[in-house]
């Protein structure tokens, strides 16, 4: 019983993650559209990698 509500939160984590990784996607398509600074890129892509780490870490 222990085990099932567990990984129902797991679910629960990864669904939310899921849903945060869609929601930086479409920023960085509306940020990264007009605007064509390089340390911007670097920025968003350096925050973009560490929410996928993130991500993985809860996963693994």
């Amino acid at each position: 019983m222990l085990g099932a509500n567990f990984r129902g939160k797991t679910k629960k984590i990864a669904a939310i993650r899921q849903a945060d990784r869609a929601f930086i996607a479409t920023i960085l398509i509306i940020v990264l559209g007009p605007l064509d600074s390089l340390m911007l890129h670097c920025t968003i892509l350096a925050l973009f990698f560490y929410v996928c780490h993130l991500f993985l870490g809860i996963r693994a």
